[in-house]
């Protein structure tokens, strides 16, 4: 995949839920998880995608989402 492949593939996925993101524990690969979906009258069903750039020596995360807006929850037990 090149780079403007991989561009538009995590364009498609923009404004839905990241889930998971991280090198994969052998450290040589990047691993993107997402969980899209749509409106329920599209009939197009929820699901989850997984990106894993191989190779990657580097990887930059950011955010575009205000800190208020993130609520962590204790859970007590």
């Amino acid at each position: 995949m090149d780079a403007a492949t991989l561009k538009q593939a995590l364009d498609d996925v923009f404004d839905q839920v990241l889930v998971y993101h991280e090198f994969t524990d052998y450290m040589r690969d990047y691993e993107v998880i997402v969980y899209a979906t749509a409106d329920p009258r599209s009939g197009i069903a929820p699901a989850y995608l997984r990106y894993v750039v191989h190779y990657c020596v580097e990887a930059h995360c950011r955010t575009t989402v205000h800190g208020h807006a993130f609520h962590l929850t204790a859970v007590v037990g």
